[in-house]
Order: structure tokens, then sequence, then C-alpha cells
């Protein structure tokens, strides 16, 4: 029998940039909504940290104020610049972006959805979901009295899965589904290189790594690294950017402070195939573990936009406006599918037509 204070409307899966837009959306029309995250919170999050102007503009949409306090240095970067062969000129790809580190910029959204109402459990994680009178949620979580590990159950008429593209939520609800993965590494270096800082560095060659290589400055910090296809030695491709970077932006390395890597969705084929899952049952997937990301990995305006969706969605299925939960929020993903899918044709056509120079 499940306690009445463990009955939610909604409950959101990951407190990642859609899982605090959908929270925030949904807080402020007065539904009780329960965010979970696994980690402990503020918690790290490997990411190069810019704030484009694309998702400057969709947290305008979400009544946010974007605070500069949270930025590194430099706080402002002009835009990226990307080689897409070696020896080629770059090619400057104008984004006012400010720089932050991801682990302020996702726990000031923790804590603008928590204002709006969301109620915000961290060191919790989902294990299981179960679809009966209500959608159960079985969650794993520590007792903050004895710090030993616990398990309990939720109720809920609604799910949003935000936890990313290798979280539990899209296995559970598309058992068969298989997604082929990639791996990013990256390591946060003290040291010089002569590089712009107010810039993000793409290589796009296919001798530097199995997707693209970046460079980032960030504070006292060279953040490099490296894509490849799971399976593949990222290693081999790292340390041979670094020759690369030493040969021809004269970097010099000091100290390594940090090591990194993380599984996603494969966006370093040359040609990947995308299958856009927003949901079945009630449960609707957001950002990444929807698919929802551009050619340069960048997830935050995806994840804003498709977490804002979600929660518009829900809204107005419980106001009775909408009879499938599911089909109107795929209907609101619509024209974000069509851009990233815009963005994929674009680079791949543009990467061809350079190969054959």
């Amino acid at each position: 029998m499940i306690n009445l204070a463990d009955i939610w409307d909604v409950i959101i899966i990951g407190s990642g940039p859609a899982g605090c837009a959908a929270g925030l959306v949904l807080a402020r029309k007065g539904i009780n909504v329960l965010i979970i995250e696994k980690e402990k919170l503020p918690r790290h999050k490997i990411c190069s940290g810019l704030i484009s102007r694309g998702s400057q503009k969709i947290l305008k949409k979400l009544g946010l104020k974007f605070p500069e306090a949270i930025c590194t240095r430099p706080k402002v970067g002009k835009g990226i610049k990307v080689q897409f062969k070696i020896g080629n000129n770059f090619i400057d790809i104008p984004d006012k972006y400010y720089n932050v580190w991801r682990r302020d910029f996702d726990y000031w959204l923790t804590i603008e959805a928590n204002k709006a109402g969301a109620v915000v459990e961290d060191e919790t994680e989902m294990i299981d979901i179960n679809f009966e009178e209500y959608i159960k949620v079985k969650v794993r979580y520590i007792d903050p009295i004895s710090g030993e590990k616990r398990i309990k159950e939720y109720a809920t008429k609604y799910v949003i899965g935000a936890d990313g593209s290798k979280g539990k939520t899209r296995k559970i609800i598309y058992p068969d589904f298989k997604r082929e993965t990639g791996i990013a590494y990256q390591e946060y270096w003290t040291g010089k290189i002569d590089l712009d800082p107010r810039y993000f560095y793409a290589f796009m060659d296919r001798e530097l790594s199995a997707g693209y290589a970046f460079c980032n400055l960030k504070e006292d910090q060279i953040l490099i690294g490296v894509g490849a296809i799971k399976g593949k030695n990222i290693k081999k491709y790292q340390a041979k950017f670094i020759e690369f970077l030493k040969e021809g932006f004269n970097l010099r390395l000091d100290k390594m402070i940090r090591k990194e890597g993380c599984v996603s969705t494969n966006i370093f084929k040359q040609d990947p195939t995308f299958k856009h899952l927003h949901g079945k049952n009630n449960v609707l997937l957001t950002g990444e573990a929807a698919d929802l990301f551009n050619i340069m990995g960048e997830g935050i305006p995806s994840a804003l936009i498709s977490g804002k969706n979600a929660a518009e969605a829900i809204i107005e299925n419980i106001s009775g406006d909408t009879k499938d939960v599911v089909e109107n929020y795929k209907e609101k993903n619509k024209k974000l599918v069509t851009l990233l899918e815009k963005n994929w044709e674009g680079y791949i056509k543009q990467y061809d037509s350079i190969l054959k120079i």
C-alpha cells in the first residue's frame, strides 16, 4: 500500500536541464512534481559548458534570467572555430555564449525548479517502473539519518525520463531498442596554447578522432578531448590529438587536473541514424534520452526545449485538452526534430564536400 505522501502528479527522473525545465513549468502551474537525481547535488557533469544564444533564448522563454555570476573566465565567448581537414583554415561560427562549469549551471536550474515548488531528492536512483492503476516508480535512496541504502516506491500519473541516453527510463519502456554508442573522453590540463580563449575549437578530421576532437580554454585550464565509436582505442586518438596541438598551436602542458569520459548515443559516425523516441504509456523521454542533440553534441538547448514541451503536454492532458499525452508531446517536438535533422544533413554535406578537395 503506497502512502498518500508518496503519490505525485509527475515524477521526473534526472535533474539536468531537461528535468529542471520540466519541473519548473509544472510546478508553476501548481502541479505536484518530484525530481529525483541519483547523484549527490551539486554533481559534476562532463561538458564543455557553453551556454549558447539558443540556450539563452529558451531560458528567457522559461522566465529565467541567466546569472552571469556563475560564469568562468573568459565570461563570454565569441563562437566556434571548426577545422574540417588538417591544414585547412578554420570556419568561424559566430555564437556569443556564456562560459560555465556544468556543475554550477545545472545546480542553478535545480534551485530555480525547487523555488517554483518542485520537490528535489538527490542520491535517489530509479531502479524500476511498473505500470498498474498508477505508474509505480521504485527507487533506491540513502536514508538521511542512518546513511544506509533503502528501497521505496512512489506512485504517479506521469513520468518524464530526463536521465540521458544511457539512463534506465528508456531501457525500461523500450527494452528491445538498441543504440550504437560512442565515447567522449576529455582531459583538463594546466599549461599554455596559442589559441584565442574566446572560442571553442572543433577539429573534424578523422585522422584525429572517430568523430571530432575539441579544445576549450576555461579559467587556467585547457580542456582537450576526442570522440570515438565504443570499442575503439580512445587513448590513442587523444595522444595523437595532443601531438597535433603541440605541433600546430604550440601546446605546452604542465599538470593534468582531471580525466573523464562518458558513453552516449554515437554521434561519431559520419552518417548517424536517429530514431527519436518520445515515449509511451504516459512516460515521456526528453533530451538525450530521446536522441535530441545537435552535430556538435550540444544537448542543452534540446534538453530545455523538450523538457518544456513535455511539461506543457502533461499540463494540457491533465486539463483535458488532449487525450494522448505522448502524441501531443511528439507534435510539440516536431519543430525541434526538424531543426536537428537539418543540422545533421548540413554537416554531412559540408563534410563530404571538403573531403573531396
